[in-house]
């Protein structure tokens, strides 16, 4: 058993040998595999790509060894490259082969749990096996210190001694690099396009500090990648400074990663021509307005200032729905989702009116405040329990009759931020109680302890 996919390939079977080393590509195309139907729901595509998922899997099971270095425990690819940093020497266990490797395994075993094992003709031994891996498999996500190695190249950067990185190789240090500004990123992964740090746990600055430390030049493909991963890292304004360089006419016609951009005709420079870079800047600019890689479809997530105002519509989430986003003063206005498979609808609201460094309000961006509907009548949004604190994450439910219920398959979800929620259940307190509490009006401002009318009293709706 084994693979052939070079990284040079295409629809056709035709293959370059150039890079012929690289052994993670089966991973990695398993995960458009998944991503299809994740964002489908289609199970009858599932059941055809498993085969490959399976085949990538066990590939990786039989190839990995344990780690001989740290002797951890852990599973790790031998003899491995981080793309393409070739100055390095190579060793066991890189960031880049172990996230695409953990993740290959652990969309076999979602697919087995979504299509059930013995409709696949897998073993119990089979899914004994591949849980084993998956549980015991590195990573690929370790943190250092910048050394402070690299002077004024990572002090302009915004790095200083003793800020947290994401290690690129599992056991050299970051430093030992080839190109310390090289145009792959490739041991974030986690970030983009997998889904495998955010924020709100322990990885996810340490991999913006990590992003931040490779710069902004880079030639027309690696443009629409950090696009990508900007927006991942919820940074609007960063993404769109690499946008408008991205844009920006090439002065170069080879490989020079420091004056790379477009063609007078629009195309991406590499240098030669790459359609990697126009695609990747596209899918970036929709990464920047909608996100949904953790299941929750988060509105506006990476919004630059300088798009105050603006809308787009028939962007795509996972769980098949349509997203259609209005905003205004850098906050949505009006947002309707189709929902075309009856998924669990969670939206988290994003947006970008707070000041470098300055603490989000998260009033501004409760759902509970303002008027969700679905198809016309009234909704129940439920508060849900998130990594990130700071962002409130809501689930949208159906009303119908006395049941409440996941919003059905065809139904549209409107929410209206500049009206008041819908009164549905509210509680009645005296003003006596309400006067012990915070009470903040249904702008999400403060307000006086005897308002009346509908406020909000410790994180309650109340008619005072």
């Amino acid at each position: 058993m084994g693979w052939t996919v070079f990284t040079e390939s295409n629809i056709f079977g035709g293959m370059s040998t150039w890079g012929n080393n690289y052994k993670e590509v089966n991973a990695w195309y398993c995960t458009h595999l998944w991503d299809h139907y994740r964002f489908t729901r289609d199970e009858a595509f599932l059941r055809k790509a498993f085969p490959a998922i399976w085949q990538s899997a066990q590939f990786w099971m039989e190839r990995m060894i344990q780690d001989r270095v740290q002797k951890d425990g852990t599973f790790v690819a031998p003899n491995e490259y981080s793309p393409e940093q070739n100055d390095h020497p190579k060793e066991d266990g890189t960031a880049h082969a172990q996230q695409l490797i953990t993740a290959n395994l652990q969309i076999a075993l979602e697919a087995i749990n979504i299509l059930g094992a013995e409709s696949l003709g897998l073993s119990a031994a089979d899914v004994a096996q591949l849980k084993k891996y998956a549980e015991k498999t590195d990573k690929g996500l370790h943190i250092e210190e910048y050394k402070g190695d690299w002077g004024n190249w990572a002090t302009n950067l915004g790095i200083n001694k003793g800020t947290p990185l994401l290690k690129e190789w599992k056991y050299a240090s970051y430093s030992v690099s080839g190109d310390k500004g090289h145009r792959h990123m490739s041991h974030l992964m986690c970030l983009y396009p997998l889904n495998q740090v955010e924020r709100g746990d322990d990885y996810f600055q340490p991999a913006v500090n990590a992003l931040a430390l490779r710069g902004d030049e880079a030639t027309g493909w690696s443009m629409g990648w950090k696009v990508n991963l900007w927006a991942r890292a919820k940074d609007g304004d960063h993404a769109r400074r690499i946008l408008n360089n991205a844009l920006k006419h090439s002065t170069a016609y080879n490989t020079d990663q420091y004056r790379g951009g477009i063609y007078y005709n629009l195309y991406d420079s590499h240098a030669p021509f790459q359609i990697d870079g126009n695609f990747g800047v596209c899918a970036g600019i929709a990464e920047m307005l909608l996100q949904s890689q953790n299941d929750v479809i988060e509105l506006l997530p990476a919004l630059p200032r300088a798009w105050k105002n603006g809308s787009v519509s028939g962007l795509k989430a996972v769980g098949d729905f349509t997203v259609d986003v209005a905003w205004k003063n850098l906050l949505p206005s009006e947002v309707n989702i189709v929902s075309h498979k009856g998924q669990p609808m969670r939206i988290k609201v994003a947006g970008n009116t707070q000041k470098p460094g300055e603490e989000i309000d998260p009033y501004k961006f409760d759902l509970t405040l303002v008027k969700v509907l679905v198809n016309g009548r009234g909704a129940k949004v439920v508060p849900v329990e998130t990594k990130d604190k700071k962002h409130p994450t809501f689930e949208i439910k159906a009303l119908v009759g006395d049941q409440i219920m996941d919003v059905p398959a065809g139904a549209t979800v409107t929410i209206d931020f500049s009206a008041p929620a819908v009164p549905t259940g509210i509680g009645v307190v005296a003003k006596k109680d309400a006067k012990k509490k915070q009470v903040f009006g249904l702008d999400g401002r403060h307000a006086a302890s005897n308002s009346h009318g509908v406020v909000v009293v410790n994180g309650q709706k109340v008619m005072q």
